[in-house]
């Protein structure tokens, strides 16, 4: 058996300062697997391309309130923050990893390397910032927001009212003061920030939300840039970053396009001049595609430039 040590991840995220959160994260999880064997990788294979699909976008919204829905039901229920993680964190034992199909004895393996690369980024990039995450869903990276800078506002955005109302009941529990529920949908993007009464330096995050709005992403970066946030991180599905020259991604970049996924947002940002890009990462982790990739961005100037589809 294989396993994650902070070496093998210093490599996966090219970065050779890794902080002693992230270290000790790296250490308690354990996180062992190995490489599948032929049997092993046919069934994987054919399970992919037999895979049920949904589709992404507007028409899917009833879908999660009703997910954010059953978080709420059990977070009131017990006031426990492990009842925010989402359903859609399953147990598999066969992943995508680091370029390779593994088995893993760890059936949490994908949710406890998405902390990792959590961790990792957020001390890398964040410091006295002011959190914005939008599709902030249900609360989870809110809470770890909310824990891990005591001291800077945490506000979750979400189009789901019952999302909205999870950051309303967090608020009220010791350490969660500073969080705020914000109704915001990304394919019509409004907010006012002067209301906010925001005085430090904010971060725009997003986590698997800009997902779900595929090629719709333009309106979203334009209220992204006009913003004009100091940074804005994101853990999402990159489609530019698969190899359709490899099998292994290739069935990846079919599954995220036979869901509607992302579109080239990336592509899109490295065309920007008013962009400037301060990293990206393929980061190969998931069930039948790569959720947690890195884009890291800011606008280089403050005036309003407005983006046009092509």
């Amino acid at each position: 058996m294989n396993l994650l040590t902070v070496s093998s991840f210093k490599k996966i995220v090219d970065d050779q300062e890794i902080d002693n959160d992230t270290q000790n994260l790296i250490n308690t999880f354990k996180l062992h697997y190995r490489e599948v064997n032929i049997n092993e990788l046919n069934n994987i294979i054919l399970k992919a391309i037999k895979s049920n699909r949904s589709v992404a976008g507007f028409d899917r919204k009833n879908e999660w309130e009703d997910g954010w829905h059953e978080n709420l039901k059990n977070f009131l229920a017990s006031k426990d923050i492990k009842d925010l993680k989402p359903k859609y964190y399953r147990s598999n034992q066969y992943l995508r990893f680091n370029g390779n199909w593994i088995y893993t004895p760890n059936s949490d393996f994908e949710f406890s390397f998405f902390q990792i690369i959590r961790s990792y980024l957020f001390n890398k990039y964040i410091y006295n910032h002011d959190i914005f995450e939008f599709g902030c869903g249900s609360g989870l990276n809110v809470a770890y927001f909310a824990k891990k800078f005591p001291y800077s506002r945490i506000f979750g955005l979400d189009w789901s009212k019952n999302s909205v109302q999870i950051l309303n009941n967090l608020c009220h529990l010791d350490g969660f003061s500073k969080v705020s529920g914000i109704v915001f949908d990304m394919f019509e993007p409004s907010l006012d920030l002067n209301s906010l009464n925001i005085i430090n330096d904010f971060a725009f995050v997003t986590i698997g939300g800009m997902e779900q709005i595929g090629d719709s992403f333009y309106d979203f970066f334009n209220f992204i840039f006009n913003k004009n946030p100091e940074i804005c991180i994101h853990i999402e599905p990159i489609i530019e970053q698969y190899n359709q020259d490899s099998l292994f991604d290739y069935l990846a970049m079919d599954y995220h396009k036979s869901c509607g996924y992302l579109g080239e947002y990336l592509t899109y940002l490295k065309k920007n001049k008013n962009v400037k890009i301060i990293n990206y990462q393929k980061i190969s982790c998931g069930l039948y595609h790569d959720g947690w990739n890195i884009i890291c961005w800011r606008p280089i100037k403050s005036v309003t430039t407005g983006a046009k589809a092509p």
